[in-house]
């Protein structure tokens, strides 16, 4: 396993391996953002994507959920600029 494209988790008590999709530091936050899954299903059949935040001189061993809307907003137009260049 890749160390570096890869966090654990803890999800219904378990202990779970998710892939990072992307990570970026905001100079506006100050803060690290992750995109990261854990292939799970949604009930359309999507799988789920999740995003956290993080201290950047610390890395992903703590992840913060992210509720502020500014936060969410920038972080999706990051992964739509993303999709852009694919």
């Amino acid at each position: 396993m890749d160390k570096e494209n890869k966090i654990i988790i803890i999800k219904d008590g378990q202990e779970v391996i998710c892939d990072i999709y992307y990570s970026f530091i905001s100079d506006e936050t100050n803060k690290g953002y992750v995109a990261y899954s854990d292939h799970s299903k949604d009930e359309n059949g999507n799988e789920n994507i999740y995003m956290g935040s993080f201290d950047p001189t610390v890395g992903y061993e703590t992840l913060e959920n992210v509720s502020d809307e500014r936060e969410i907003a920038m972080f999706n137009d990051v992964l739509e600029k993303i999709k852009e260049n694919l």
